[in-house]
């Protein structure tokens, strides 16, 4: 379903130009959950303007299948260094050992 929308925005600059400009900033959530041809869409929208904030866990995948990519989100820093030079937000207060009963 999203092979031929990623073959577009390969094949012809001027429709990924228009989408890079209209989407200036993109924020994807649940990133460890995304398949490769999600990864691209987005890496190639955000190609542009470098404006892309992922948040996720690669330890909290929810589908085991062979579509979702966690290894994406563990390397995200590689290619996207974050500005302040930190590996990102603290884990969340409900994840921490003693907080659930």
């Amino acid at each position: 379903m999203l092979a031929l929308p990623l073959r577009l925005l390969r094949s012809d600059e001027r429709v990924l130009r228009v989408l890079q400009d209209s989407y200036r900033w993109v924020l994807v959530d649940e990133g460890q959950d995304l398949d490769r041809t999600q990864w691209a869409m987005i890496e190639l929208l955000a190609a542009c303007h470098g404006n892309l904030l992922v948040a996720g866990d690669a330890a909290q995948g929810i589908f085991t299948g062979p579509a979702a990519d966690p290894r994406a989100l563990r390397t995200f820093p590689d290619p996207y260094p974050c500005p302040s030079g930190g590996p990102g937000l603290p884990p969340k207060p409900r994840s921490w050992p003693g907080s659930t009963p």
